[in-house]
């Protein structure tokens, strides 16, 4: 089978078997109105439906904010996504490989891709710390206590992702340097702060419980850390905003 450079073939496949009404159903109630479907618009804080679906043009149109597009713009905008990021998710929704590299990227495509990419590793290698240090014999210790005088089971630990993060300033820090880690992506999701006094970036998250913020399909966007001791303050510290976590977006 032939594929043109720009990749249309798997944009078309792509689009042909992702229908909108489904696809935005899946996010967004809908209820028919004529040949069109209505919701609530989820790019703006809507109070009575002005988001039409219209399934003979495969477009949405939100009347009151003016959001629209077709099914990759509605994927891109709802997700965060790029629009390399929107084809893989709908391929992979509707069971499609690609075969191509999509349409012609652009530099900014690829400066955007590469950076949302590198930063959801970094999540991801510090969800995997933090899983770790949970199962320490010591560093882990009074987070299984807690966990333990609350009344959660493993169950609950392995289904929410639970992890620890230990008592000390560089526990996070330390082990990026040891395995060899670049620390900038650790920084911008906020997992590692800065020093005001001119030493090395120290742990956001210390001597907590540090349980995943993931994102509507289940990417870890940043983290939720509960206090281990009674005196410490505040209760709950959240990973500051950054390029994946919106917190009036994201729901946890």
């Amino acid at each position: 089978m032939m594929h043109d450079s720009n990749g249309i073939d798997d944009v078309q496949r792509v689009r042909d078997a992702s229908d909108i009404v489904r696809v935005v159903g899946e996010h967004v109630e809908l209820r028919a109105k004529g040949r069109e479907y209505m919701g609530l618009c989820p790019f703006h804080d809507d109070k009575k439906p002005s988001m039409y679906v219209v399934p003979a043009k495969q477009i949405y149109h939100c009347f009151s904010c003016g959001a629209g597009g077709d099914v990759f713009t509605f994927v891109q905008d709802y997700h965060k996504m790029t629009f390399r990021e929107a084809l893989k998710f709908l391929a992979e929704r509707a069971g499609i490989k690609l075969e191509s590299r999509g349409r012609r990227r652009t530099a900014s495509d690829d400066a955007d891709s590469v950076s949302r990419s590198v930063l959801l590793e970094a999540n991801e290698l510090a969800d995997k710390f933090f899983r770790m240090i949970l199962r320490h014999p010591e560093h882990g210790k009074a987070a299984r206590e807690l966990i333990e005088r609350r009344g959660i089971t493993q169950d609950m630990v392995d289904a929410f992702g639970l992890g620890a993060a230990p008592d000390r300033w560089d526990g996070l820090a330390m082990y990026l340097n040891e395995k060899g880690h670049k620390l900038d992506a650790f920084l911008n999701v906020g997992l590692l702060k800065s020093s005001d006094q001119g030493k090395g970036p120290y742990d956001a998250q210390r001597n907590r419980l540090v349980f995943p913020i993931r994102d509507q399909i289940g990417r870890v966007v940043a983290f939720g850390g509960r206090r281990i001791n009674d005196e410490d303050e505040p209760k709950y510290i959240n990973s500051a905003e950054s390029a994946l976590f919106d917190k009036s977006a994201t729901l946890f």
